[in-house]
């Protein structure tokens, strides 16, 4: 944390900038905050911005892989990896129009309602009826007739409409 440190007193910010270190108040830090800002070149799937919109808290995140399937419904917005600029005009965007950044907060915790754990639960449990019958099934169904029917049931529960009917083939299980 030192060389952080040394860095901000270099770049002449060391008085804009708070060193907090281990904190347990993380959900009160980041709901008073205006929003969470994640600039990152890669990621998986990130727990900081699920959190941070599950708070109501709007994200200003890079357009990669996980990031942007996470905002790109709302709930943020995205900028390009490595560019300051477009950072830069999206932090003075959320900061110059608060009735904005709230409704993006708020289209950001109604995205996470897919993620309760209630949900992804549920899900799992689809999953495995799918992937391993009982014994009443007749047999191993196909991979394809297996994948299918998962795909259906996920997103079934998911959206919690049947999906929309299409023409089978009567050949295809």
């Amino acid at each position: 944390m030192e060389a952080t440190r040394r860095l901000a007193r270099t770049l002449g910010v060391a008085d804009r900038v708070n060193f907090l270190g281990f904190r347990t108040d993380i959900p009160a830090l980041v709901r008073a905050s205006v929003a969470v800002v994640l600039p990152s070149e890669r990621e998986g799937l990130p727990r900081s911005i699920m959190e941070s919109l599950s708070l109501g808290v709007p994200v200003i995140g890079t357009r990669i892989r996980g990031v942007v399937d996470l905002l790109e419904r709302g709930g943020g917005l995205l900028v390009p990896v490595g560019d300051v600029a477009a950072l830069t005009e999206a932090m003075t965007r959320v900061l110059d129009n608060p009735s904005a950044s709230r409704e993006m907060g708020r289209q950001g915790r109604e995205c996470m309602v897919k993620f309760d754990l209630r949900k992804v639960m549920a899900m799992h449990d689809v999953l495995y009826d799918v992937a391993l019958p009982g014994p009443e099934a007749a047999g191993p169904p196909s991979n394809e007739a297996r994948c299918g029917r998962l795909a259906r049931d996920v997103a079934t529960h998911v959206t919690g409409a049947e999906p929309r009917a299409r023409q089978e083939d009567p050949a295809r299980p």
